[in-house]
């Protein structure tokens, strides 16, 4: 299904963003896809003794599927490392997104080198392990989490070139708060989407694009809004309607055949 558009957008600047944030990803999957595999023939180009990347991903998953077939584990379970195995080149590009969004942001700011160090080192940790603290199901985990971002507080806190800085300063570093785990607000359709693929065995493609459409455009919550209505920050044209204008209706039943 297409993706519902409206002829005139006043935030446009904000929807251009989205779509340069995703052509920026997608270029960071392709070149991470292609890195990997220019690695991969350099690799084989190289003698056994020299071979061997800092980080060799499809080494590690075969040693894990090979150890858990010795181990004669379930199927299912060979199942998930071979899932996990798809889901490699995805990460990787997830991570590089997220640093050369980072270093966009310190070039935008004009920040110093030692600047920018503390925002890396301290300030992006400090905050995204609170963030995730808070999410934690299980209390041990939580306080784990929590000591560790307190303890990178204070680590930062005795660094003298935090101490030197003016509270206008600090507080502007304090503003840096990158890489927020942002799964929140699909949670509640994810656990839904679960749901429905367990139930259904599997769904299609097709199903599951016209599920995210009814979730986007007219699922509406107690105060009227839809989710893209939220997200774009201007009401939609309606779904129905746009569904009349672009769909074709469908064809005549065939007319029964006379028998001979």
């Amino acid at each position: 299904m297409e993706t519902i558009e409206k002829s005139s957008h006043p935030n446009k600047k904000k929807r251009q963003e989205i779509v340069q944030n995703t052509i920026n990803f997608e270029a960071c999957l392709k070149r991470t896809n292609s890195e990997r595999q220019a690695a991969k023939k350099r690799d084989e180009q190289l003698p056994q003794r020299k071979r061997g990347r800092p980080i060799d991903y499809d080494s590690h998953i075969t040693q894990a599927k090979a150890e858990a077939e010795d181990a004669e584990l379930s199927d299912k379970s060979l199942k998930r490392i071979d899932k996990a195995s798809k889901k490699v080149d995805t990460m990787v590009a997830t991570i590089l997104f997220f640093w050369i969004t980072v270093n966009a942001y310190f070039k935008q700011l004009g920040l110093s080198t030692e600047g920018k160090n503390m925002i890396r080192d301290h300030l992006i940790p400090i905050y995204y392990l609170a963030e995730t603290a808070k999410k934690a199901s299980k209390a041990a985990l939580r306080k784990d989490l929590e000591n560790k971002s307190q303890a990178l507080r204070a680590t930062l806190n005795e660094e003298p070139s935090w101490q030197s800085l003016t509270d206008l300063e600090r507080e502007q570093y304090h503003n840096a708060r990158l890489f927020h785990r942002s799964s929140s607000c699909v949670e509640g359709r994810n656990e839904q989407l679960s749901l429905k693929q367990h139930n259904l065995k599997r769904m299609s493609n097709s199903k599951l694009k016209a599920l995210t459409v009814v979730h986007n455009y007219f699922i509406k919550r107690a105060d009227g809004t839809t989710a893209a209505e939220r997200f774009f920050e201007e009401k939609p044209i309606d779904l129905f309607e746009y569904l009349i204008d672009h769909l074709d209706y469908p064809a005549m039943p065939a007319k029964r055949r006379r028998a001979a």
